[in-house]
């Protein structure tokens, strides 16, 4: 028999956090545990307090965990780059737009991850995006973890691990176009990916919830490609998925972490339990990251 094993997954932003504990076999996943609470990352002195009760209270035995953070509070650049370069010549570029963009941090504070959207190799350059996360709140996250037995395992944006649990519970989308769009208070996040492969990542401020509804109609009438749009995130509730899907032009689907991941029969359910399970999908994405 294929060995188990237990992730704690964690999304955070601003304004809120969502756990799970996820029990990985093979490929059978079943959910052993879910929560939210609200919390003001990074400068919320409560949140160990929360997150240790939400351990004890659902009895979590999980030894590594998996932590996905807000885009709001990562840097996110997409930026041509020249191809090819040597290993240096890209750290240096990187370096430098962090101290365009941040230039009261020194750019060491950041930890930086890059990835190729696109290449151009007739052209010579290439379509880069790179994620970095502030050092400081990677060492916070980490020694608080630490400090309840728990080690963190991978690190990654909310969104992207968004995107891992709609690629495991909709395996059709490695055949289609779909814009996963993620909806926060203040913020969109848009990333388009056709068969499985992420084509572009753009984000977009938002005020107010007619702000979203027009924002993402005109996702729609821009990409009438698109086979679906595809939500995630904390903010969104029954009545603004009504409303987005009123307003679009195409198939709107709420992404549902839980479509291919088995529940345990003794799970607490979050208060309250009607709450759409699409809150739930960056810290169910992080928990079922495999590389």
């Amino acid at each position: 028999m294929t060995p188990s094993e237990l992730v704690l997954g964690i999304s955070i932003s601003g304004n809120g956090a969502q756990a799970v504990e996820v029990e990985r076999q093979g490929d059978t996943n079943t959910l052993r545990a879910i929560d939210e609470w609200g919390t003001t990352f990074p400068n919320d002195d409560e949140f160990p307090k929360h997150l240790s009760a939400f351990l004890r209270i659902h009895r979590v035995k999980a030894r590594q965990a998996a932590v996905a953070i807000d885009t709001t509070h990562l840097v996110i650049q997409r930026i041509p780059m020249e191809n090819p370069l040597p290993d240096g010549d890209v750290k240096s570029r990187i370096h430098w737009e962090l101290q365009q963009m941040h230039p009261e941090e020194p750019p060491n504070e950041f930890i930086t991850y890059v990835f190729t959207l696109a290449e151009h190799g007739e052209e010579g350059w290439n379509d880069v995006l790179s994620v970095s996360v502030r050092r400081r709140h990677a060492r916070m996250l980490s020694h608080m973890l630490e400090r309840m037995g728990t080690e963190v395992r991978v690190l990654d944006a909310d969104h992207f691990s968004a995107q891992t649990a709609m690629q495991v519970n909709y395996p059709e989308t490695a055949l289609e176009y779909v814009a996963l769009t993620a909806v926060k208070a203040g913020r969109l996040d848009i990333s388009m990916i056709r068969n499985g492969e992420l084509l572009s990542y753009e984000y977009a401020p938002v005020t107010t919830r007619n702000d979203i509804v027009e924002k993402i109609t005109a996702i729609s009438q821009k990409h009438e490609e698109l086979h679906s749009i595809m939500l995630h995130g904390p903010y969104l509730d029954e009545d603004l998925i009504g409303r987005i899907r009123d307003g679009a032009t195409m198939r709107v689907e709420a992404l549902n972490p839980l479509r291919q991941v088995k529940i345990a029969e003794s799970i607490i359910p979050p208060d309250p339990p009607t709450l759409p399970p699409c809150r739930f999908a960056a810290a169910i994405g992080v928990a079922l990251r495999r590389d």
